[in-house]
């Protein structure tokens, strides 16, 4: 059934018969709130004495006339602030706004007016900060074997009984060979003390 009016009418002439609201739910496919809903107002609507082909119509809660809630010389106003203060944000052009054009307005309503006039209008749009950190110096490179050896300490992210372990390795430049290691309950560097024996 397509028709909407014909649906809901179908609807009370179902309850009228005597069918449970769950059963007419189930028929008509929709919900035992949306069947109440219109028998409800089928009655309300005979009593008020409502035409037999204006019943159970669709009645839209829109306005004829749309309020526009920023008008057009507000936008200009802050397109103005904004190419003037070039990277300002909304909480400043508010109050040049307010002192220059003594327009208020939320803070909604003019970081939408902002991001309107950066895509419309090519408001200036701050740039995207790209920050260049300072090159570190990397581990010697080992040429050949037990040229150099290196320290790697790690936590581990699993906490057996809540305890933080950390894992120590000491490493042979080279080929990355583990000479020694311990697992600890604190960055320990004792595994340095017993790399010796572990290289002999």
């Amino acid at each position: 059934m397509s028709d909407p009016q014909a649906r809901r009418l179908e609807m009370v002439k179902l309850r009228v018969q005597g069918w449970s609201e769950q059963t007419v739910a189930q028929l008509l496919r929709s919900t035992r709130v949306t069947v109440r809903k219109w028998v409800r107002r089928f009655h309300h609507e005979q009593e008020a004495g409502v035409h037999d082909q204006a019943l159970l119509l669709d009645h839209s809660h829109a306005p004829h006339i749309t309020r526009r809630k920023v008008q057009l010389g507000t936008i200009s106003a802050v397109l103005i602030l904004q190419k003037k203060y070039g990277y300002a944000g909304w909480f400043r052009i508010r109050g040049y706004l307010e002192r220059d054009f003594g327009i208020r307005l939320g803070q909604t309503a003019l970081k939408r007016v902002m991001r309107l006039n950066r895509r419309v209008h090519l408001a200036p749009r701050r740039p995207v900060e790209v920050r260049i950190r300072d090159p570190r110096e990397g581990p010697p490179t080992s040429r050949r074997p037990f040229e150099h050896a290196y320290i790697d300490i790690r936590y581990f992210d699993a906490k057996p009984e809540g305890v933080q372990l950390y894992s120590t390795l000491l490493l042979e430049g080279h080929s990355r060979t583990i000479l020694a290691g311990s697992l600890t309950r604190r960055q320990d560097l004792g595994v340095v003390i017993t790399a010796p024996s572990a290289i002999t």
